[in-house]
This record gives structure tokens, C-alpha cells and sequence, in this order.
């Protein structure tokens, strides 16, 4: 996240997420010209979230390569992406 520009956060403005992230496995390549990351999240829906609820990642600075839901590559019209 960028540091310079971001909004600070107080305590009682927070809340739980519509997810939770129970596992993260990242297998990282460092390369003299960049770097890739295959990051492999385990998640699930909170009691509570409706199902179809979406699921927002944040990634500034980084370039989404592919997407996949157990194991499934997913189109590029199954998800949005933005640069921020």
C-alpha cells in the first residue's frame, strides 16, 4: 500500500472483513528483473455474508498475471481488476 497518500484508520472505524483468510502460501521468484509471486490463499465466508458476496483483493503496484478459484483459471470477464 502506498504510504504516501493513505487515509489513516482508527481503531473503532474498522470492521471484519466479508472473508477470512485462514491460509497463505506465497512461493517467491527473485529474478534480476522483477520479481513473481504466486500467492495461494485459503478463505471463506463469515457467517453472516450473504453468498455472491464479492471478494475484494488490493494489490497496488502489482500486475495480476492469472486468477484461479480451486485450481480453476477464471476469464477475464469473471473478475474486475483495476491498476489501484
Amino acid at each position: 500500500m502506498r504510504t504516501d497518500d493513505a487515509p489513516s484508520v482508527r481503531l473503532e472505524d474498522y470492521s471484519l472483513t466479508s472473508y477470512a483468510i485462514d491460509t497463505v502460501d506465497l512461493d517467491i521468484q527473485l529474478r534480476p528483473h522483477g520479481t513473481e509471486v504466486v500467492a495461494r490463499l485459503a478463505m471463506r465466508r463469515r457467517a453472516g455474508t450473504a453468498p455472491g458476496t464479492p471478494v475484494e483483493l488490493d494489490g497496488d503496484e502489482l500486475s495480476l498475471e492469472r486468477l484461479a478459484i480451486d485450481r480453476t483459471p477464471l476469464a477475464p470477464g469473471d473478475y474486475d481488476a483495476s491498476s489501484d
